[in-house]
């Protein structure tokens, strides 16, 4: 069974085509793909005139997966459990908002789609994460 799609067309100006054009010849993949990655993101944050946020209305702050990196090795273990827990409820806030709060395949979507991690499902059925991902505290 297919999954139904819905054609949209939307006007954009001639520099967000532009700068389209440049995402898709760096990565090699067509425009249709990059608006569709881009639009994929509505399923956890809402870009607004000036503003990011997630979609149970929080502020939301995009910053490079290094300095997150940096900052989490640098606070204390407990801090980084905290921190890891606060991560989880608003993941699974998001899935409640969305009405998949028992849907494991969407929690997984939506870290792999905010850049947390890859989701990666070994053959026995667990979820595997990079220790690239963060420090020991932090992943647990």
């Amino acid at each position: 069974m297919k999954d139904s799609t819905v054609v949209i067309t939307v006007r954009i100006d001639e520099e967000l085509n532009k700068n389209l054009e440049t995402i898709k010849r760096d990565l090699g993949i067509s425009k249709a793909d990059i608006i569709r990655n881009y639009l994929e993101l509505s399923k956890c944050l809402i870009k607004q005139k000036n503003s990011v946020k997630s979609i149970d209305d929080q502020d939301f702050l995009i910053i490079l997966k290094s300095y997150f990196r940096e900052l989490v090795e640098i606070t204390a273990e407990e801090e980084q459990i905290n921190l890891g827990d606060k991560f989880a409820r608003f993941i699974n806030a998001t899935a409640l908002i969305k009405n998949k709060a028992e849907d494991l395949n969407f929690k997984l979507d939506l870290c792999n789609n905010l850049g947390f991690f890859r989701k990666y499902i070994d053959d026995q059925n667990y979820l595997l994460i990079s220790k690239k991902f963060g420090p020991k505290k932090f992943v647990e």
